[in-house]
């Protein structure tokens, strides 16, 4: 998002936007052309994993093998360190109030600040664009996926019951009423691609459009710890201790002995 005139992106639309991250910083002291998470856990792997994966990146390949330290991470995470003269580096609720009050250029952030900002700032003027990709003929708009999971106990007494309950929950009229309910969240069905009712509003638009190429983290039981390792990867090439590749390097190694773990149970 981005205040007009201070105009705010809350996903951007190429990397070339680290240039107007530069430029919305040279505006004044205490305003910033981009925010970046910092000292928060299960938050800053989010954010840098949409540039990771939007440049080919990834945690795995097809075959179980770490890749988190391959070329198209690091490219990724020197891109994100360039950001860094230009970003102001707090928690997510900092980062909130000061795109809030037209300090903050940029950020990527989620549906719900659209209700928050209606209610905490209406007269903000401010845009919604995709994730950047890396340039106009490379790479993805790619975004990091979560939601809400509806899930059978493998004990259960009636689990015919609970599939079908679920099924129904899921199911599109449903989905579609606890949404508009939230006003925050969107029904994981392409329907909504159709539905005037997400499509009429500019902005709740592209957050429909973007969960078409949003990526879920990997599958593993041992993704908590994995995430953390990747956390420590992205804030120490943030606060300048050491080279992205070196970090991304000891992240791979933690996420690979982590892995292995799990692999002898």
């Amino acid at each position: 998002m981005r205040p007009n005139a201070q105009k705010t992106y809350q996903t951007h639309s190429t990397w070339p936007r680290a240039c107007a991250a530069a430029r919305i910083s040279s505006l004044g002291t205490g305003i910033y052309g981009f925010g970046q998470n910092i000292g928060e856990r299960y938050v800053l792997y989010k954010k840098f994993m949409a540039f990771a994966w939007g440049n080919g990146g990834d945690v795995f390949d097809q075959a179980g093998n770490v890749v988190v330290n391959s070329p198209e991470m690091i490219e990724a995470l020197e891109f994100y360190l360039k950001l860094v003269p230009y970003s102001l580096q707090e928690k997510q609720e900092v980062l909130d109030q000061y795109f809030k009050t037209g300090r903050l250029g940029m950020q990527v952030s989620g549906a719900w600040n659209l209700k928050n900002y209606a209610l905490e700032a209406p007269d903000l003027d401010y845009d919604v664009a995709l994730v950047p990709k890396p340039a106009l003929d490379h790479g993805t708009h790619a975004s990091f996926a979560g939601a809400e999971m509806l899930v059978v106990f493998k004990g259960s007494k009636q689990p015919d019951d609970a599939v079908r309950l679920a099924r129904f929950l899921q199911s599109y009229p449903q989905a579609k009423a606890l949404s508009v309910a939230a006003g925050s969240v969107f029904p994981a069905a392409k329907e909504a691609l159709e539905d005037p009712t997400f499509m009429s509003d500019p902005r709740v638009r592209v957050f429909v459009e973007q969960a078409v190429t949003s990526r879920t983290p990997p599958a593993h039981p041992g993704w908590i710890e994995m995430e953390e390792a990747i956390d420590r990867a992205v804030e120490e090439t943030l606060y300048g201790r050491r080279a992205p590749r070196w970090c991304l390097d000891d992240a791979a190694r933690e996420i690979a002995t982590i892995a292995a773990r799990f692999d002898h149970k």
